[in-house]
């Protein structure tokens, strides 16, 4: 993979879409921007690097399949940020091929938050690379999970969120083009999802260093019924939404204190 990299320096949040996110995954107090905003803020830089004509794989089709995140402490809404991007490793994989964007957050020279987003281009290939070591690190307990929390998906999340994140992709606006792409109706953005769920996580209300990791196995479809569940954890809990009357969680996620052995090299 060719390393494309973008940057985008003195980044003022926007109050204004700042509240409609708020408003719109339900989130209430959390010290400084909440967990996953900064996503927002890159997305414009993901795009752009990944329409690079440089850049070898299709969009259209590319799956979110994992994020992983840090904040290394609350970012305030006033503060200025400095944001770059990169990308990451590349893997040969039964379902296609994986590819990692890297993520920073700065202020004034100091490491804020950083992701590692990793998307799938389904192909079919002659070749298989070893698994990333971040694709199995979502412990779950059978034992009475906690029900965490319940709420179902508003008709018109994907065309909402889509207006504060930028992105359009067709399955989030419309049911018909959905179901081009093999899905029974529109369904939410998963980032919506998460950050719904995770409104009650006490966790986030933490100053200290957060580590956040989500797998997407499964659509959220608009207008269904999301349970969420909850176990503990090593340093934390692990998280599951459920869509409708499935059985699968269509999202793992697991919350826990950054310690500097949880900690990826790269971030």
């Amino acid at each position: 993979m060719p390393s494309i990299r973008a940057a985008w320096r003195g980044v003022k949040v926007d109050q204004s879409n700042l509240a409609r996110y708020r408003e719109s995954c339900h989130i209430g107090s959390e010290p400084g921007l909440p967990f996953h905003y900064p996503h927002v803020l890159v997305s414009p830089m993901h795009l752009n690097i990944m329409t690079e004509p440089e850049f070898p794989l299709a969009l259209m089709g590319a799956v979110h399949l994992r994020n992983h995140a840090i904040r290394y402490r609350p970012i305030q809404d006033t503060e200025v940020l400095d944001l770059s991007a990169v990308v990451g490793e590349c893997r040969f994989r039964p379902q296609g091929i994986e590819f990692d964007l890297d993520t920073l957050v700065e202020v004034a020279g100091e490491k804020v938050w950083a992701e590692r987003t990793t998307f799938l281009v389904r192909k079919k290939l002659s070749k298989e690379d070893p698994a990333s070591p971040l694709a199995e690190i979502y412990p779950w307990s059978e034992d009475s999970p906690e029900e965490l929390a319940q709420f179902q998906v508003p008709r018109g999340a994907g065309r909402e969120f889509a207006a504060i994140t930028g992105d359009y992709n067709p399955i989030h606006i419309s049911s018909i083009l959905a179901k081009l792409f093999g899905f029974k109706r529109d369904l939410v953005h998963g980032m919506w999802g998460v950050a719904r769920a995770m409104s009650t996580v006490k966790e986030l209300n933490e100053e200290t260093p957060i580590r956040v990791d989500i797998a997407f196995k499964g659509p959220l479809f608009m207008t269904h019924h999301i349970r969420v569940q909850a176990t503990p954890c090593s340093e934390g809990r692990s998280l599951r939404l459920f869509c409708g009357q499935e059985t699968r969680p269509a999202v793992q996620i697991v919350v826990r204190e950054a310690t500097p052995e949880s900690v990826p090299e790269s971030l």
